[in-house]
């Protein structure tokens, strides 16, 4: 079967009404989203992918859709798969993000070969060699799983049946990473959490302060939150992927703030000050979606290097759950991902009650010059 594929375009505004595309984008992945996961945690609106899409300052973002060529005018029903190509303008020049998804009904028909060889010429035109590309899994195979992959780090297993790892592999990728996806069942109890962050806090000393934020960070503490993200690009695990330091500038800030703002996304933010310098030591953070107040997504939590050893991480991680749970009580459950060989951060987690829920298998394509 033939397709024609789609470029969706950029919206003009933060305002303007979802074009089809951009709904179709919507529609499709989050049932692909929910076929992984078994649920709607993940699912996007349209106003979401358009807000995504409209900023392109630091990432160059194109969406495609695949529709059968024999339709003249499609529409948002006929869109049989999707794809996102996702390429760096401000570091990691040298490579680029790929992601294709087909409908249940459509797949081993060529529309998937269709928008990978289109997202493959995007790459190439744009001068990058390396292709990366996630896959998730809503359970982890067993450790005598003939079939499972087990990653290069010698941490975590990847089904070897699954859509996403049989196109990776036909397609030439390489495996270099399982994360694991963990949940957390809320409320937490409000004594164990106070025990964790009492005990860290014996152990973090006098050097350190907790300081907390919402959505924007302090102007004051901007500068050293970029040196924050600079060593999370760099000090998280990241196995045989090619990855280089992320150039973070306050204007960087600033914009993936407005971007967030405009997904209708907010943050909850608890970091660690270390008083004898002024600068941050570490942080972590908390996102949560207008009008769906049950799921909760955390992203980063980092402490620099030079100031680890001190239970900063378990420290922060308590107390912005006891701010989750002031500020959002209809939360429900935390998602988080990990790389299976960080078991530092692993240890926090399943310490404050987080249980295996599934993973991710990261891939790397080298391309020939």
């Amino acid at each position: 079967m033939s397709y024609r594929i789609i470029d969706v375009p950029v919206p003009t505004s933060a305002g303007a009404e979802p074009s089809w595309e951009v709904r179709a984008v919507a529609e499709l992945s989050s049932v692909l989203d929910a076929e992984v996961w078994g649920n709607d945690d993940f699912a996007v609106t349209p106003e979401q992918v358009a807000a995504g899409l409209l900023h392109q300052e630091t990432h160059l973002k194109l969406r495609t859709l695949a529709v059968p060529s024999e339709i003249e005018h499609p529409s948002a029903e006929d869109v049989v798969g999707i794809a996102a190509t996702w390429i760096p303008l401000e570091d990691n020049t040298s490579s680029a993000s790929v992601w294709v998804g087909t409908r249940a009904d459509a797949r081993r028909r060529g529309a998937g070969e269709a928008l990978w060889q289109h997202a493959l010429a995007q790459v190439r035109e744009h001068g990058r060699t390396v292709v990366q590309c996630w896959s998730g899994y809503g359970v982890e195979p067993a450790a005598d799983d003939p079939d499972a992959l087990t990653a290069p780090t010698g941490a975590g297993r990847v089904p070897g049946a699954d859509l996403g790892t049989r196109f990776a592999l036909a397609h030439g990728f390489r495996l270099e990473q399982a994360e694991r996806h963990s949940l957390l069942d809320l409320p937490v109890d409000p004594e164990t959490l106070a025990a964790f962050r009492a005990d860290a806090e014996v152990k973090a000393g006098a050097d350190y302060e907790l300081i907390a934020w919402d959505d924007t960070v302090p102007e004051e503490w901007v500068e050293s939150y970029c040196v924050l993200l600079r060593s999370m690009s760099t000090d998280a695990p990241s196995a045989g992927l090619t990855w280089e330091e992320e150039s973070w500038t306050p204007e960087r800030v600033r914009t993936q703030e407005a971007s967030l703002a405009d997904q209708g996304m907010h943050t909850i933010v608890v970091a660690a000050l270390h008083r004898p310098s002024g600068e941050l030591a570490g942080y972590t953070s908390l996102e949560t979606e207008e009008g769906k107040p049950e799921p909760v997504y955390q992203d980063n939590t980092i402490v620099r290097a030079d100031h680890r050893g001190h239970r900063l991480g378990m420290l922060m991680k308590a107390a912005n759950l006891q701010r989750l749970a002031e500020t959002y009580p209809r939360a429900e459950r935390v998602h988080t991902w990990n790389a299976e060989e960080n078991d530092y951060m692993l240890s926090i987690n399943v310490a404050l009650g987080f249980r295996p829920a599934g993973g991710a298998a990261a891939w790397e394509l080298k391309l020939d010059g």
